[in-house]
């Protein structure tokens, strides 16, 4: 189960949604909605699928996060939460002791990470290079791999 994260507002999904003038809540509500629907596309029948809401919530916190990419590396990483170790659906660390007490916290340290350095400023292909072999500049085969894979599967929840 997701938990709230944003300020209080129109509830969609497990998301509370931030208010914002001149834009009428329903809008607002859709947005999310739309956003938790693309994230539940990318993550269908796999683990991870029930905490649709709480990433577009992590990643909403951290504006420089994208939902998609956090769904979309699960994907990637782990089957969307099919086979990790400690609720580490990310390969963070790559299982090696940096693991997680629950889907929340494994949420909201990927999302934050993303934000952070050494992802801060890159592009998203950019980002998931960086995720995948330390070099932001895509400047491995397999690195560049699994940045167009990653970035396919982010399609699926646009």
């Amino acid at each position: 189960m997701s938990a709230p994260v944003f300020v209080p507002g129109v509830a969609r999904d497990g998301v509370q949604v931030v208010p914002l003038p001149g834009v009428p809540g329903e809008v607002l509500a859709q947005g999310v909605d739309a956003r938790v629907a693309g994230v539940s596309r990318i993550l269908a029948g796999r683990p991870l699928e029930p905490w649709s809401g709480a990433i577009v919530s992590a990643a909403g916190r951290y504006p420089a996060t994208d939902a998609l990419m956090v769904a979309a590396i699960s994907v990637w990483e782990s089957g969307g939460g099919e086979h990790v170790c400690g609720f580490n659906a990310w390969g963070w660390g790559s299982c090696l002791g940096d693991n997680f007490g629950s889907w929340e916290e494994g949420i909201e340290r990927v999302a934050r990470a993303l934000s952070e350095a050494p992802y801060a400023g890159l592009d998203a292909r950019g980002k998931l290079c960086m995720w995948q072999s330390g070099d932001g500049g895509c400047g491995t085969e397999e690195g560049s791999a699994y940045a167009a894979r990653v970035m396919a599967t982010m399609e699926v929840g646009r």
